[in-house]
């Protein structure tokens, strides 16, 4: 049934804060850049392929600079069953309050991020303001901002845009909060809600919140599933001193492929 405006629920469970909880997470949605290395080690199938993506941010004569290196790791059926890696950068960047723009040769792409030495969220959802939640990939954005801040006033008026139709509208906000248990702390909600054209509440996405703080998107269908194929955040690991040592000795035996290997999967 289609709905007078774009219906949007979500639901955000998070794990209470300290105040020194919530300043970090400030300063990671708005901070400055840091050199460092981190990498996503992608899922692999049952016979063993997959892809890890390593991401390299340097500093040098006041220029910022972000490096790719994706390790393709082929299937044991393959004949050749070296992993191969192929770079892509490094290309300039900048980056304010908590938007990261990656120049590249033919476009600029434009990313919401997180970063500190431990962890690199890109794309990222991030919250710039109370109430106000941003997300911005190279194919995706989302925008999402209650009339008051949640916690402080628990019910009020929302906006959704973003790239996707079926995000936009307005709807409502509400604030709530789960009685603790024995295996998680206070279970902190903030739910949108949009009403149909008979009068309906019904759910379109949630929003869950990891023990960082930082939220994932799910999209809630009609059937009652949820899907995570929307804004989807990626979260890179930093690397300690022996990690990129041992990193760097793992290389050797890898096929290095130049500008006309065929693009790896992302």
């Amino acid at each position: 049934m289609k709905t007078v405006f774009a219906v949007v629920v979500a639901v955000a469970m998070v794990r209470c804060a300290s105040t020194g909880d919530a300043a970090e997470l400030q300063d990671l949605a708005e901070g400055p850049l840091i050199e460092g290395q981190w990498t996503y080690f992608g899922p692999r199938t049952v016979l063993g392929q997959g892809t890890d993506t390593t991401v390299l941010i340097q500093r040098a004569e006041g220029r910022w600079t972000i490096t790719f290196r994706r390790v393709l790791y082929p299937s044991l059926k393959s004949p050749d069953r070296r992993p191969y890696v192929k770079t892509e950068g490094p290309f300039p960047i900048t980056a304010e309050k908590g938007i990261l723009t990656i120049k590249k040769e033919k476009k600029q792409v434009r990313y919401t991020f997180k970063i500190s030495k431990g962890r690199l969220t890109m794309p990222a959802i991030i919250q710039p303001a109370p109430g106000l939640w941003l997300y911005q990939s190279e194919s995706e954005s989302l925008r999402v901002r209650c009339e008051h801040a949640p916690r402080k006033v628990p019910e009020g008026t929302a906006e959704v845009s973003g790239m996707s139709a079926i995000l936009k509208g307005k709807g409502f906000y509400k604030y709530e909060e789960a009685p603790r248990s024995r295996l998680r702390p206070n279970t902190q909600y903030l739910r949108f809600l949009g009403r149909t054209k008979d009068g309906r509440m019904i759910e379109s996405f949630r929003f869950i919140f990891d023990s960082y703080g930082a939220p994932r998107f799910e999209r809630i269908l009609s059937t009652g599933e949820s899907s995570r194929n929307h804004y989807r955040i990626v979260h890179y690991l930093g690397a300690s001193k022996n990690q990129e040592e041992k990193g760097e000795q793992s290389n050797q035996g890898l096929k290095v492929t130049g500008e006309s290997a065929p693009q790896l999967p992302r």
